[in-house]
């Protein structure tokens, strides 16, 4: 599970408390990933203090993070050089990596956020390299293909095609890319190291993507945004229209203060356990019957309670 913008922040000194107590209110939240590798005393070490922890880093050199987001690198503008410079940087990291004890599974690399036709071509060449110069790293990629609506299936699946399930580990399109009558399913649904999905802002998606991710089989889901204030988040006089979605937690001097959308969307979170833990159980007939419901829009709370009551032991009538 990962949720952008992992901590909330404090100018000009953070406190050692401060910073666990941020950490701890993201695990609680059920989130497993954090923004860069868990170097002595930083955030990301606390957080990978609470349990089971995914480390994100940048696979490759800032500027090609630039060049490629904003289109301005070309896959056939590559040369020998850039490809050098590229295996340097990722060779620097696996290396940090492997000093901090960390295993090849327990981080991954990102080129740059929510690609788009016009660089996608560019983000394949790049991972390609990437592959060629470690091929136990994994690559992460988010697709969105936006522009005043998503492009066309077809138009995906031609950009995508001839590389995507060879390169990418972790595979995180926009949530509305994903469905299983859309011709790109075969993208998406091909096993790998992690098949999620993601929206933003955090609540037009709430506790209903960790349902959504369950039913089609998915291990993962993403959330924009934890905290990302538009403005001053105390003062919604500041704040623009879809600010109130893209924060989940309140910033304080001892830590974040939580807000209605961060526990609905931990509900969620405690939805999956419950589902996961029910199929484990080998009830799976009660399990479709859930998923059907949450189609048809029933309350999710109230799949919740039905879902519980089939966790009471023989005899018992009623919830603690």
């Amino acid at each position: 599970i990962r949720s952008w913008g992992n901590g909330t922040r404090q100018f000009p000194f953070e406190s050692q408390r401060r910073i666990e107590n941020d950490a701890l209110v993201n695990r609680q939240l059920g989130v497993t990933v954090w923004n860069g590798l868990p170097n002595p005393g930083s955030k990301a070490e606390a957080f990978g203090s609470h349990g089971k922890t995914y480390y994100r880093v940048t696979g490759i050199p800032r500027d090609y993070v630039h060049r490629g987001f904003c289109n301005l690198l070309k896959p056939e503008q590559l040369t020998a050089e850039d490809g050098a410079r590229i295996a340097q940087h990722l060779e620097g990291l696996v290396g940090q990596a492997k000093g901090l004890g960390l295993d090849y599974d327990d981080w991954w690399v990102e080129l740059w956020d929510e690609p788009q036709a016009s660089n996608t071509a560019t983000f394949g060449a790049l991972a390609r390299i990437i592959r060629q110069t470690d091929p136990k790293v994994r690559i992460y990629m988010n697709p969105l293909f936006w522009k005043k609506g998503h492009a066309s299936q077809e138009v995906i699946m031609e950009h995508f095609a001839p590389w995507y399930n060879e390169l990418v580990d972790i595979s995180v399109p926009v949530s509305s890319l994903v469905g299983d009558s859309l011709v790109t399913r075969e993208l998406w649904a091909q096993p790998r190291f992690v098949r999620a999905l993601y929206m933003h802002p955090a609540g037009r998606a709430g506790r209903a993507m960790a349902w959504k991710a369950f039913a089609l089989g998915f291990n993962g889901w993403g959330y924009y945004c934890y905290y990302s204030p538009r403005g001053n988040p105390w003062d919604i006089r500041t704040w623009s229209s879809l600010s109130y979605s893209y924060q989940m937690v309140f910033p304080s001097p001892h830590g974040p203060v939580i807000m209605p959308i961060y526990e609905i969307i931990r509900d969620g979170w405690e939805d999956y356990r419950l589902l996961t833990a029910l199929r484990q159980r080998g009830q799976h007939a009660l399990v479709d019957e859930l998923l059907a419901g949450s189609r048809a829009g029933e309350p999710l709370a109230g799949l919740r309670d039905r879902a519980l009551r089939a966790c009471l032991p023989t005899g018992a009538k009623k919830l603690p």
